[in-house]
């Protein structure tokens, strides 16, 4: 029997079963593809052998030339789907692949007579190498006893017609099936013809009278030539179509948790008779994590795929890292991050904590592996030294790819001793030894990229299983799975375009007028093949209910099925088939109680007084209590890595600062002379060049070409507006550039004056005042600098770069006893002010004055008595600050 999926095998099992009552021989079963198999003895070869097996195909044809494995990738895949079609539609390869020369040529006409340029000659011996390179994968796999599917099909073809081929079975029943191709069409035809084979089908009258839907339009030419079968056709839509409804969720999780409650309300016979289908296969993971124990017992159909598992992840992560760490050893910090940063690593492990804290302290976009391991690889610890031999390569013993992703997936083996991280660190270990056993068909050895592909596809194809009673209790399964369900509830779970039907937009080589004209598959025919299953489902459930996500605003349209069965079907019901759900989520509970103000950290907090405070220690305090905490006390900063290949925002700042330094520097103790730093100015710019460059690498391109070239003009203009001033109104001495400065402060703690410490940028002097400047990459509101008063709540509310500045200018003050005033200033290299600066004002006055001193410490004591306080509150998330990194899980603690 060849039957639409195994499934349905197991339903004619169970109900042969009960029909003997006792042990019997059954019918061999089988799918259409295991099926043409043992007619032919031909082994249908996997897509990755099938992809081996071209490309030595390849080498063979093109010798030198060929190129590489990983090269090859980028188009076989497609290649190999236009074979494929081919061969199911038993055309002559070489009619087609001539035809496909000669349109080539013609499309290049105009260029006869002139030199081809390098496309154009690939173009016109494309078609020429795809028809031998076809040709040559047929002779390599029949060789091998194996073909790709669409020759095995046109194999069946051709024997089937012979009439000393024998059949091996005396009477083949076709049943279900939906769509067959030239070669299968001709298999079953001729079976029939000689008596040797029967067809069921499993459709609706409904949709064959219409061959404007798809179902019709694809099943209603097979009936029409094979004939109505053994079955009668059904005709129940019209008398008694189902009870359809659908529901739409303003997320996928809502979507999932409408559904869980509604199987709660379904006793246990209900459940039985209910099936749950998944239209997006990524919502089975959620939907097992949220489905009530009381609903059970449940068989889950389909499997979880390998690739959407963190197992898989790591894989990829580890080949990432592989794939772009030099030949100096180094490697970019934020691929190092994903990798140390995944679930398996998580826990109280001390060497990859330890690791994890160099990464974060890593100031350049690369890290020497030498570093990131240092004293941590002279522990004593099996995990340690598996990741050190997975990324740093033994020249000696050079260690293949596949034996340095083993050693990572054995140190994760360690860490994780859980039965479902087990199995998947299990069944990647398989993926490796398939690969393994393909790769060696070739000669070259892969480099990461080529092998990263690889694993991906393979990956893609393997599951890990769910196992349950099939036919018994709640069914849960996947689209196609669902041509062999006969339950009188069903439920489809994202039901949205892109799901229903999924996105089949695939690629081919051979044009779209030639496709037709041969008569091979279009896009609507793949559509109609991912309609069955769907339309099916209307003649044999009894009540139909589509969960679909429904945001408000377009983003996830409803699947054009439900449109359909609206403007059809459903038209002439009173009752309207959506309605929107809007699942009662229980507020969060902040539950997590905060840092508590024990004696040692006041004790800590002290300690970090006496050593100093900077403007930006204070200002964290104010935004966020936690993340001071996490950033001051625990020492640990967790930031945002920079997108692969683009500089950070502090990287970029500091190459920044670092070329105006370099730049001005010759002016220190001395005017600004205007015309030689706009001579100086090509030289700044490409200051800033040379750093980007020594972080990514000789050749900047993509994200971090763009931030530098922005940054270079940004400085560009800086300096020219910097000289219009000088020129005209405004000379200036330049005193220092980024200089430090610490101070002792009339406020005390004990017997400790409190300590306060930053970086000045930049000092200089017009007259006789002296300005601090703080350089920005952005911009400045100077709104943000306008304090009304000294009073604390009024530093406190105003701002953080007021508050910077405040400080900036009290430490010079303190620190230069001979000035009774000075001025603070932003140089932002955005915004209208630029080189003129924006002041910082108290009461609208600009000068900052000596006998400000006493109610600016009185405002710093006010903010540091609530980092001191003892009876303070915990230290929790600042409820106003963006958000913080560190602080993120806190609150799972």
């Amino acid at each position: 029997m060849v039957l639409p999926n195994r499934r349905a095998g197991i339903y004619l099992n169970q109900h042969l079963a009960r029909l003997s009552g006792s042990a019997l021989w059954g019918p061999s079963l089988h799918t259409m593809e295991t099926f043409l198999s043992a007619f032919t003895g031909m082994r249908t070869m996997s897509q990755e052998e099938a992809l081996v097996l071209l490309y030595r195909s390849h080498v063979d044809l093109l010798k030198g030339d060929a190129g590489s494995f990983s090269d090859m990738l980028q188009w076989s895949p497609t290649a190999l789907r236009d074979m494929n079609d081919v061969d199911h539609h038993l055309l002559d390869l070489q009619a087609l692949y001539r035809d496909l020369r000669q349109i080539e040529e013609l499309d290049a006409w105009s260029f006869r007579g002139t030199e081809l340029s390098p496309g154009q000659s690939l173009a016109n011996s494309h078609w020429k190498h795809h028809g031998a390179l076809h040709a040559a994968l047929t002779k390599r796999g029949c060789s091998q006893g194996a073909g790709i599917p669409g020759y095995v099909a046109r194999l069946a073809a051709e024997q089937v017609v012979r009439p000393e081929h024998a059949v091996a079975w005396e009477l083949i029943y076709f049943v279900g099936l939906n769509q067959l191709t030239p070669a299968e069409n001709k298999v079953l035809s001729t079976l029939l013809d000689r008596k040797r084979a029967e067809v069921a089908w499993d459709v609706d009258r409904y949709f064959l009278d219409d061959p404007q839907q798809d179902t019709g339009r694809t099943l209603g030419p097979l009936i029409d030539r094979h004939g109505e079968g053994r079955i009668p056709l059904g005709d129940t839509l019209r008398k008694s179509p189902p009870t359809v409804r659908a529901v739409g969720a303003p997320d996928p999780l809502s979507a999932i948790q409408w559904l869980t409650e509604q199987l709660r309300g379904y006793a246990s016979e209900e459940r039985d008779r209910t099936c749950i289908l998944l239209a997006d296969p990524a919502l089975l993971e959620p939907l097992m994590l949220l489905l009530p124990e009381a609903v059970s017992p449940v068989n889950i159909t389909m499997g979880l795929a390998l690739r959407d598992l963190p197992a898989a992840d790591l894989i990829d992560a580890t080949l990432a890292v592989i794939a772009a760490t030099g030949k100096d050893l180094t490697t970019p910090v934020n691929l190092l991050r994903e990798l140390l940063e995944h679930a398996y690593w998580t826990g109280t492990h001390d060497g990859l904590r330890a690791m994890r804290v160099r990464l974060m302290k890593a100031r350049g976009s690369r890290i020497r592996l030498s570093d990131l391991f240092g004293e941590v690889l002279f522990m004593e610890d099996a995990v340690i030294h598996a990741l050190h031999r997975a990324l740093v390569a033994n020249e000696a013993s050079k260690p293949t790819l596949r034996e340095r992703i083993a050693a990572v997936l054995g140190a994760a083996a360690i860490l994780r001793r859980e039965r479902f991280v087990q199995e998947q660190l299990f069944q990647c270990a398989r993926v490796l030894e398939r690969m393994e056993r393909l790769m060696s068909g070739i000669d070259e050895r892969p480099d990461p990229r080529s092998y990263r592909d690889m694993v991906r596809r393979l990956l893609a194809q393997a599951r890990i299983d769910h196992f349950g009673e099939p036919l018994k209790g709640l069914q849960i399964m996947g689209m196609l799975e669902s041509r062999a369900t006969d339950h009188e509830r069903v439920l489809v779970l994202g039901a949205n375009e892109g799901h229903l039907p999924p996105d089949l937009n695939e690629l081919s080589f051979i044009p779209f007028d030639v496709r037709r004209a041969y008569g091979l598959p279009l896009p609507r025919d793949r559509e109609a093949e991912a309609a069955y299953p769907f339309q099916r489902l209307l003649h044999h459930c009894q009540e139909l209910t589509l969960v679909h996500v429904d945001d408000g605003e377009g983003g996830n349209p409803v699947s054009r099925y439900l449109l359909q069965l609206e403007l059809e079907l459903l038209a002439d019901q009173d009752d309207p088939v959506r309605r929107s759900v809007r699942p009662a989520v229980p507020s969060k509970q902040a539950f997590f109680p905060g840092i508590k103000r024990s004696p040692e950290l006041i004790q800590e907090l002290t300690e970090l007084a006496h050593k100093g405070y900077s403007p930006s220690a204070l200002n964290t305090f104010l935004n966020c209590p936690l993340d001071y905490y996490h950033r001051y006390v625990l020492r640990i900063k967790v930031d945002d890595p920079p997108a692969p290949g683009s500089l950070g925002s502090d990287e970029l700042g500091s190459l920044v600062h670092q070329a105006m330094e370099h730049g001005y520097k010759p002016f220190l103790g001395r005017m600004i002379d205007p015309g030689r730093l706009l001579e100086r100015a090509p030289d700044i710019m490409e200051h800033i060049g040379k750093g980007a460059r020594s972080i990514l690498g000789p050749e900047l391109e993509g994200p971090a070409l763009l931030q530098v070239s922005m940054a270079q003009r940004a400085v560009r203009r800086f300096i020219e507006a910097e000289c219009t001033l000088l020129r005209s109104t405004r000379p200036l001495e330049l005193l220092a550039l980024e200089v430090p400065v610490e101070v002792s402060s009339g406020i005390m703690i004990g017997d400790h004056p409190v300590r306060f410490k930053g970086r000045l940028d930049r000092v200089d002097r017009h007259g006789s005042i002296v300005r601090v400047a703080d350089l920005k990459t952005g911009g400045c509101d100077p709104r943000e600098l306008k304090l009304g008063s000294l009073r604390p709540e009024e530093v406190i509310k105003r701002g953080e770069k007021a508050r910077q500045l405040l400080l900036y200018a009290y430490m010079y003050l303190i620190a230069h006893p001979e000035l009774d005033r000075i001025t603070a200033a932003i140089l932002g290299m955005r915004g209208a002010q630029g080189a003129e600066g924006a002041l910082l004002e108290v009461s609208g006055d600009p000068l900052i004055r000596r006998d400000m001193i006493p109610d600016i410490e009185h405002a710093l004591a006010v903010i540091i008595d609530r980092i001191l306080d003892p009876a303070g509150p915990a230290l929790v998330h600042g409820p106003t600050s963006r958000y913080c990194r560190s602080c993120a899980g806190a609150d799972l603690l």
